[in-house]
């Protein structure tokens, strides 16, 4: 009895450790078609996490912008500076993700805070109706240019008819809720 389970404990070390030889050798590691999905391509293209988080930024980056339109021909610059200091949070995070377009779009980004970023700015700050209608069209268009770079120039920007949002009252004067 004590011989046969002697003899049991060693026929089961040498089926562990043939096991284990085989398992190295047949992990699916020295698959070809294994290796080729491990590597990783030389530009990763953003996870999903990256691009839903672009999306949501951009998402509502086109909200404010809406709304900023809206507010700033009512000529009620304090909202208008609100929806302006939303819009360029959102930008910033949708442009901070995609690493395979980070030069171009940085290139983008410098342009538009030289140009239709200041010229929103000063336009609010002045108060200056005609200003920021220009402006905001410069606005539109380094949009468009930066989703040019993008390879996304199917997305068109144009100027808001209605409001994004429907229960914000864009007008200064507005006397109810008080």
């Amino acid at each position: 009895m004590f011989r046969s389970r002697r003899l049991l404990a060693v026929f089961f070390f040498c089926g562990l450790i043939c096991g284990a030889a085989l398992w190295s050798v047949f992990d699916g590691s020295m698959h070809p078609m294994a290796r080729a999905a491990d590597e990783k391509p030389a530009a990763a293209a953003p996870s999903d996490a990256e691009q839903l988080r672009a999306e949501m930024a951009m998402f509502m980056a086109d909200y404010h912008t809406s709304n900023l339109w809206f507010a700033a021909r009512s000529e009620n610059w304090p909202l208008a500076a609100y929806y302006w200091d939303k819009v360029t949070v959102h930008l910033n995070s949708a442009t901070a993700g995609d690493p395979t377009k980070q030069a171009d779009l940085a290139a983008i980004k410098a342009a538009l805070d030289r140009s239709p970023v200041a010229s929103i700015d000063q336009a609010i700050d002045k108060k200056d109706l005609r200003a920021f209608g220009e402006a905001y069209r410069n606005l539109l268009q380094g949009c468009f240019n930066c989703h040019k770079v993008a390879g996304m120039d199917y997305l068109r920007p144009r100027f808001p008819v209605p409001p994004s949002s429907a229960i914000i009252n864009v007008d200064p004067k507005a006397e109810w809720p008080k």
